[in-house]
């Protein structure tokens, strides 16, 4: 998976063609040259740049896949010992073969669409307008006209759109690491309850091990166990206070002229932060932090879910008899703000769950295939 290879080299052949098409738009702009795009020059170059980086992504350029003959032999002679990849090197990966995937989705949708008779939709004033045309419009930069492709623009937000996966996958991976920093679980355990799972583990404490094992050292903190409880609801007053008074007034004015910011979005976010920020910091015993951490997530999400991924459709949503569609929407919301913290947090509890369900299901099938 970690390998160079075409889920690597065809995002960057991609990216090496467009670096290769601006750099002669930028030479020719400082030569004052009109136009500042040569199709000819443009194309000579763009495709230099990405048989470069189509090499690269291939691992052309990588000493380790390239070694051959007697070299190859002696570095395999003694295997090494295999290092866990880095946390950057599997996302890059992933984020590397996502892009692959999709780029292929997309040119066999452009393949449908320019098969004749396919099955396209064409939704236009023109009876005779075209479903693979691409437009242009005229843009004024420079001291110049351009004519910028409405392809190249789809392009340059089909790379902004991974941009911003990439960050957001890699900080949501930081805090999900930075909030479980500190955790001491058992190394070996011969078996643990479901209710010590969320009671003693996360709060530091280390389960049973089996008999003749010994236990594992335990991180050594700073704060006494006697005041982490009395430090997380201080923390957790004060940052909330924070937030509510301070903080999200001032988001909310700056992002009036694009996202208005409900009056309950701003005490739940501020409630989320003050309850996830206290229990990372103070790290109470037992059952307190794993509890404050999910409802923080809780929190965060039910919002988000009320006012945009739900909201945005819930008017569409016919009554079911007293169930209103506001109903519906508080319903939805809050199904899908409890769920998905818990997905994450807890996934075998969740797991468990389904087992359970799905053989009480089975059974009341088999049940019913015995009625007569």
């Amino acid at each position: 998976m970690l390998q160079p290879g075409l889920s690597r080299a065809i995002p960057m052949g991609i990216v090496g063609f467009l670096i290769g098409a601006l750099i002669v738009i930028i030479i020719r702009l400082l030569q004052g040259l009109v136009p500042a795009w040569d199709i000819g020059v443009g194309i000579v170059f763009a495709a230099l740049f990405m048989a470069g980086f189509f090499v690269w992504g291939m691992g052309g350029f990588d000493p380790r896949m390239s070694a051959h003959g007697e070299e190859h032999e002696e570095e395999h002679a003694e295997p090494a010992a295999e290092t866990p990849a880095k946390p950057f090197a599997l996302l890059s990966s992933s984020i590397f073969q996502i892009t692959t995937l999709l780029i292929g989705g997309l040119l066999l949708l452009f393949f449908v669409a320019l098969l004749p008779g396919g099955p396209t939709l064409t939704i236009t004033q023109v009876p005779l307008a075209s479903t693979t045309a691409i437009g242009f419009w005229e843009v004024a930069a420079f001291g110049q006209t351009f004519l910028l492709s409405e392809f190249v623009v789809f392009i340059l937000f089909f790379i902004i759109m991974m941009v911003s996966l990439l960050v957001a996958a890699g900080a949501i991976g930081w805090v999900m690491t930075s909030l479980t920093k500190g955790v001491v679980n058992a190394r070996a355990v011969s078996y643990t309850p479901l209710t010590r799972q969320l009671v003693e583990l996360p709060a530091g404490n280390v389960a049973a091990l089996a008999d003749g094992e010994a236990a594992p050292a335990q991180a050594q903190s700073a704060i006494p166990d006697g005041a982490r409880m009395p430090l997380f609801i201080a923390l957790a007053v004060g940052i909330f206070a924070g937030m509510y008074l301070v903080i999200m007034p001032a988001f909310r004015q700056l992002m009036a002229g694009v996202v208005p910011i409900a009056d309950d979005t701003m005490w739940m976010w501020s409630l989320s932060a003050a309850l996830g920020i206290g229990a990372s910091i103070a790290r109470p015993k037992h059952w307190v932090q794993p509890l404050a951490i999910y409802l923080s997530i809780v929190l965060l999400l039910y919002p988000i879910f009320y006012h945009v991924a739900v909201g945005l459709v819930y008017l569409a949503f016919p009554s079911i008899g007293p169930v209103t569609p506001e109903v519906q929407r508080v319903a939805a919301s809050l199904v899908n703000a409890l769920l998905i913290p818990a997905l994450i947090l807890r996934p075998k509890w969740v797991s468990i769950a389904v087992g359970r369900i799905a053989r009480l299901l089975a059974r009341f099938l088999r049940w019913v295939g015995t009625v007569k």
